[in-house]
């Protein structure tokens, strides 16, 4: 990912960017609920502008699937990448 930075083909190379998924919260009996955040591999721009993330999986559990849904609706202009 580095050369590709000194290739100038991306920029603005982020290891493990952390998105948030769902905020922080009290529910209505007080209790407070922890952001529920998603960490990825790499964020960058393209050459484009786009925003790309990309995430590295040996095994989809079923944590992670539920989280790239909330991801991808959350965040519906970036591009993602699972390899």
């Amino acid at each position: 990912m580095k050369l590709l930075v000194k290739a100038k083909k991306i920029e603005i190379l982020m290891v493990q960017p952390e998105f948030i998924l769902q905020e922080k919260f009290r529910d209505n009996q007080g209790k407070a609920h922890r952001e529920i955040k998603f960490i990825a591999d790499f964020s960058y721009l393209n050459v484009k502008g786009q925003q790309i993330v990309e995430d590295v999986k040996g095994m989809r559990t079923s944590e992670y699937k539920i989280k790239m849904k909330l991801f991808l609706n959350k965040y519906p202009n970036i591009v993602f990448f699972e390899l």
